[in-house]
């Protein structure tokens, strides 16, 4: 009720003034011999207790209480009214005091929450020090002097009216004010599985003690030499253990209240001779079981508090050790059995926790890593530990886990090896991703050989497709060597398609890449694909329903599922089915470690053929690798799967078991584009190739600088070449006036084209130009070319195709 009046100030002092003379009119009703002496004063635990909970506001309603009930029990015993007034004023501010001055060393000592009194053992004992001895004194010490003073008593009487005033406030402290400060604050009363039944006996049993050992006037022998009284202790400690600091505070009121009133009425074991005072005797008697019951009960609390502690500690322990990113495994030093393994352990390996205890633990390593496994356990045996070594293990389903090992060994106090800790790190992803930079990097390697090996070959079908060309165009339709002149351009037309393929190892060769939607593009190849799969097996679609765009070049996208359809054809031995599908996915670290985390348009291709073996996966995008033996395959197709994916800023990733087929998963980087009707531009071929202009030729290879020339030259132009870059500077500047264009490759030796052109272009701004490169590690210079809006041609290339281009940039 008080606690509710927080914001009603003059209410709460009335409310604290009214129940201190309610209290203090008990309290001198249980006075013995119907004096002001009572055995246990309650109203100074009132006090202490209002201000620890309610603030020193109270001491305002703790004074009128006091100076009220004072001046009430004054006046009844018929004292004059100055002697009542003052000494009631005198006996007033004690109380107050006494209260305040407990109140503000317990705050300091303990803190301002009711509920750390009982947290340990040296809190109940600052409270006893300094709410019941300490501050008592000064209740004690003026309340004595004022009725002295004022002839109430004698001062001969002083020390003995002061111990027992003091006594009785020291108790009345230590009784009600514990009771109060449990009941008004904290938790609720009591849980929901709390027994009745069990209540009811406990104190049923008290009650019934109390009231054998402090009903008898006249004791009988037997009684008074058993002391009785003592009985009560066992029943509090038992409501102590049961119920905490809330059963001790009832049982210690329950005691102190029947003890008190029945002692003042003349009963109980401590009115049992004339000469011994009842009233001090049982003041120390409720004052041994208060101290020990309030010291009991911290005790127990602080015990409970560190028990709640550890429990939550190794909760957490237990916690952190079941779900940490490693598996942990104990097993016995001699027989190698599983002794205890973490929830990250099971559930990793597919068992429940009970499949593996008991196990030996060179049961879920894979099959060939057991014998290396063996070693490392007696090796750990040996030397204690071993750190960073890398095994397999094998799950419940056959999946196996690339695990970093990291073991040590536990000794008994004998320095015996009993047991052997394990941590399993799961380095599954980064194996993956390191087997991926390892593949990019060897593909580049090749790749770039390849392309500085293409070069070369370029330049030598070059100079076979020019002049083969112009041989077909000097025959006549009925000579009988034409066929094998279109045999020969025929051939090195098929070599050049191959070293063009080739360049997409080593993402050497230029290409526009431009908003597509996959959707779209399948479903433009699906006759192409069509044809590529054999009898019996059926190919399936199933398209997102989402745009899935990406930047990519048709003609690469359509060879890269045209070449998963013949490898997924080939992996099916007679029926079966392959799928086409797309979706647009979100991935991130934990999914593809390699990958940059985004969002993706993937395209998957899947088989129900006869799967890859896991040892041949890390090797199927290697140039020339393949199992269908030299009569069905050269290697090259997954191969240049993987050049066109990588130049795409693509990733492709296999997933295959062996028996269950294969799917390969494209992830192409995803853009947002709007929808809008896409235009085809035309382009406009010139009319007619030949010409009279004068073009200069810089060409380091002498057969495709003649090659070159012959072409042109028979087309009406006029051609000056130049042997590099430096000669073709010199030749410009010679014939500067009559040059119209200039004909470069991009690599050659003093000057490269490229810097040749921007030497001439500082003599002559407008004079056009084409570039021609057949090298594949000049795709940056390619894209320059491009960017600064510059003509570009790959070798090798057609009479027709190169004639075409130079006609439309002498006329643009």
């Amino acid at each position: 009720m008080i606690s509710q009046l927080k914001h009603l100030p003059l209410a709460k002092t009335a409310l604290i003034a009214f129940f201190y003379f309610i209290i203090a009119r008990i309290g001198l009703f249980m006075s013995v011999g119907h004096t002001n002496a009572s055995p246990i004063w309650l109203p100074t635990g009132f006090a202490l207790a209002s201000v620890l909970l309610w603030g020193n506001v109270s001491c305002i309603g703790i004074f009128a209480g006091a100076l009220t009930a004072n001046a009430v029990s004054f006046a009844t015993h018929g004292f004059p009214p100055a002697t009542s007034f003052f000494s009631s004023l005198c006996i007033g501010v004690g109380n107050t005091l006494e209260a305040f001055i407990g109140a503000y060393f317990i705050r300091k000592y303990i803190g301002t929450k009711a509920d750390n009194l009982f947290l340990n053992t040296r809190f109940i004992i600052t409270f006893i020090i300094f709410g019941a001895i300490v501050s008592t004194t000064i209740s004690a010490t003026i309340g004595i002097a004022s009725i002295c003073s004022w002839s109430v008593a004698g001062w001969n009487d002083f020390l003995y009216l002061w111990w027992a005033w003091w006594s009785g406030d020291m108790v009345g402290v230590l009784v009600l004010a514990p009771f109060m400060l449990v009941w008004l604050r904290g938790k609720p009363v009591f849980s929901k599985n709390i027994s009745l039944f069990k209540i009811t006996v406990i104190y049923a049993s008290l009650l019934f003690v109390l009231i054998l050992t402090f009903t008898f006037r006249d004791h009988l022998k037997l009684i008074q030499f058993h002391r009785l009284e003592y009985l009560t202790i066992p029943i509090i400690l038992w409501s102590i253990f049961q119920y905490g600091k809330r059963g001790a505070t009832v049982s210690l009121m329950l005691t102190c209240v029947i003890a008190s009133y029945f002692t003042a009425k003349g009963y109980g074991p401590f009115i049992i001779a004339p000469h011994n005072d009842p009233l001090l005797l049982l003041q120390l008697y409720l004052s041994v079981i208060a101290v020990t019951s309030l010291i009991l009960t911290a005790t127990l609390e602080e015990r409970e508090i560190m028990s709640s502690k550890l429990k939550l500690s190794e909760a957490r322990l237990r916690d952190l050790y079941e779900n940490a990113p490693d598996m942990y495994v104990t097993v016995d030093a001699i027989t190698a059995e599983i002794l205890q393994c973490n929830k990250t352990a099971a559930d990793t390996l597919g068992y429940e926790n009970d499949e593996l205890i008991g196990k030996s633990v060179f049961f879920v390593y894979h099959p060939e890593c057991v014998e290396d496994a063996k070693k490392i356990f007696s090796a750990i045996r040996e030397k204690g530990a071993i750190h960073d070594t890398e095994l397999q293990i094998q799950c419940k389903d056959g999946k196996t886990v690339d695990v970093n090992l990291n073991a040590s060994s536990i000794r008994d106090e004998k320095g015996t090896v009993i047991r052997i800790r394990y941590v399993w790190r799961d380095i599954t992803g980064h194996k993956r991703a390191e087997r991926q930079i390892y593949l990019a990097q060897r593909m580049e390697t090749i790749g770039r050989l390849i392309g500085n090996i293409a070069h070369d070959f370029n330049n030598i079908l070059m100079a076979i497709i020019g002049y083969s060309k112009l041989m077909q165009m000097k025959l006549k339709d009925d000579s009988p060597l034409k066929e094998y002149i279109d045999n020969i351009v025929l051939s090195a037309e098929r070599a050049s398609t191959l070293i063009k393929n080739l360049h997409s190892l080593g993402k050497s060769q230029p290409m526009e890449l431009k908003p597509l939607e996959l959707n779209a593009v399948i479903k433009n190849a699906e006759n192409l694909m069509a044809r590529a799969i054999t009898e019996g097996i059926t190919l399936q679609y199933e398209f997102t329903n989402e745009p899935c765009t990406t930047n990519a070049n048709e003609s690469q996208l359509e060879q890269i599922l045209l070449h998963l359809v013949i490898n997924a054809r080939d992996a099916i031995t007679k029926e079966g089915q392959i799928t086409i599908r797309t979706k647009v996915t979100e991935t991130d670290r934990t999914t593809f470690p390699a990958y940059i985390p985004g969002k993706y348009a993937m395209v998957s291709v899947s088989d129900t053929g006869h799967g890859i073996d896991e040892k041949i996966k890390e090797k199927i995008f290697e140039p020339f690798f393949t199992t269908k033996g030299k009569e069905k395959g050269t290697g090259l197709g997954l191969s240049m799967v993987y050049g066109m994916v990588k130049q795409h800023n693509a990733y492709i990733n296999v997933f295959s078991e062996t028996g269950k087929g294969s799917r390969f998963e494209i992830y192409f980087p995803f853009i947002d584009i709007p929808k809008k009707e896409e235009t085809i531009a035309t382009q406009q071929l010139p009319v007619s190739i030949e010409g009279t202009e004068t073009l200069l030729i810089a060409e380091d290879q002498d057969d495709v600088r003649d090659v070159l020339q012959k072409i042109l030259e028979d087309k009406g132009y006029i051609i000056i070449t130049a042997k590099d870059g430096e000669d073709a500077i010199a030749k410009f500047e010679k014939h500067k006036d009559t040059i119209k264009m200039l004909l470069f490759d991009v690599i050659m030796p003093n000057k490269n084209g490229k810097e040749a052109y921007n030497t001439i272009k500082t003599m002559q701004p407008d004079i056009k130009a084409l570039f021609l490169s057949g090298y594949s590690s000049d795709i940056i210079t390619n894209k320059t070319l491009q960017e600064e809006g510059l003509s570009f041609i790959h070798k090798p290339v057609t009479p027709g195709v190169l004639l075409a281009k130079i006609r439309n940039i002498l006329d643009t």
